[in-house]
């Protein structure tokens, strides 16, 4: 797993939408966006760099990019908050393939409700909320301007009283259309439009949309799974749709674990330059990738790539001597998505909320497995 400091994974909190949803309700939702209410700015991650200095008081912010307008970040995955309740005011947050507690031991996340709509943000010391220097909390703050966030080692009070660490926390939900994920698809063959993705977090397909996984290749041709409607955490895949636009695209990320056997695509969380160690990338190699491109009006994967591959895309590995283009082959359907997780027995509808008690028919999500309900 990726890992990314503490501070980095706190200010992944942002992106507002709608006021359909006034408070963070993990019981119901897994997957958040959150927006600095001053700033109405949104946060995302852009590497997996970090780090913390609990004696000066000073972190490392360069991984995170803060940026204005929902246009920028709604086909965004760095901008997908996993928050998961721990009790006692803690929470666990969850991004880019790791999480907190993956990162700093000791340290824990406290998200504390304003009481008017807004949270606060704060890093404290493992098991007391006495701060992480004895003498207050270190509370996310987005000054507003110039590209790095920053924190105040303060009170509650003294936090709120600053105005810039408010901030507004609201779930990810495709029937929202003011704060769903879509995907903007601009390669076109052939009546459809294409596209690859690799999140951290599992989802579910707008009805017109396919995910593949490759699990051959032979002849010059790919071989193509189809997933069905559900697509794991960390599976890299081909998408197709019918339409191009974002809103058109959805998809639902829910919580849910699973994996593909025999997929041969790979995957890429980054593509950043900040200078330094903010500096993560991948770079295409044409003598052992070939990465999604139309060529002679055919959909195919192409040794013609930009010099390094796109934030959260799939590509496929090959190894010497491959032709240069690989075209689609035969489609077929996956046997099954293997779990590869602990079952919780959780019920989530496909638009990723929680289910205590279904009483109708339809599709649901139970341990990462799509189940007809009756």
């Amino acid at each position: 797993m990726v890992k990314k400091s503490i501070y980095m994974i706190v200010t992944l909190l942002t992106f507002v939408v709608s006021s359909a949803f006034a408070q963070l309700d993990t019981d119901k939702y897994k997957y958040y966006r959150v927006q600095n209410s001053k700033s109405l700015r949104y946060v995302s991650v852009r590497d997996g760099i970090g780090s913390i200095d609990k004696n000066k008081f000073t972190a490392d912010f360069k991984a995170i990019d803060v940026i204005s307008g929902a246009e920028n970040v709604i086909s965004d995955p760095g901008s997908i908050i996993g928050i998961v309740d721990e009790g006692a005011g803690y929470y666990g947050l969850e991004a880019q393939g790791t999480s907190v507690s993956e990162i700093v031991s000791g340290v824990s996340i406290i998200i504390v409700d304003n009481g008017d709509g807004t949270y606060l943000v704060c890093g404290t010391a493992k098991g007391s909320k006495g701060g992480i220097s004895g003498s207050g909390n270190a509370y996310l703050l987005d000054p507003g301007s110039g590209e790095d966030l920053s924190f105040i080692v303060s009170t509650s009070v003294g936090a709120r009283s600053k105005g810039t660490g408010n901030w507004k926390v609201y779930p990810v939900d495709s029937s929202d259309d003011s704060n769903y994920f879509g995907l903007n698809m601009n390669l076109y063959a052939e009546g459809k439009y294409y596209t690859t993705l690799y999140t951290s977090f599992a989802y579910t397909l707008s009805p017109d949309m396919t995910a593949y996984a490759i699990s051959e290749v032979a002849d010059g041709k790919v071989t193509l799974q189809d997933l069905g409607s559900y697509v794991p955490e960390e599976t890299p895949v081909i998408l197709e749709s019918s339409f191009s636009s974002a809103s058109a695209n959805r998809l639902q990320p829910v919580e849910g674990g699973g994996s593909v056997p025999g997929n041969l695509l790979s995957g890429v969380y980054f593509n950043h330059n900040r200078g330094g160690i903010h500096t993560v990338r991948t770079a295409f190699d044409k003598n052992s990738m070939r990465v999604l491109k139309v060529v002679d009006g055919e959909i195919t994967l192409s040794d013609e790539g930009d010099e390094y591959l796109p934030a959260n895309s799939a590509y496929l590995s090959v190894p010497a001597g491959t032709p240069s283009v690989l075209k689609f082959g035969v489609k077929t359907a996956i046997k099954e998505i293997q779990s590869d997780q602990g079952k919780t027995g959780r019920i989530y509808d496909l638009q990723g909320r929680q289910v205590r008690n279904p009483q109708q028919k339809g599709i649901y999500i139970i341990d990462g497995k799509k189940v007809v309900g009756k």
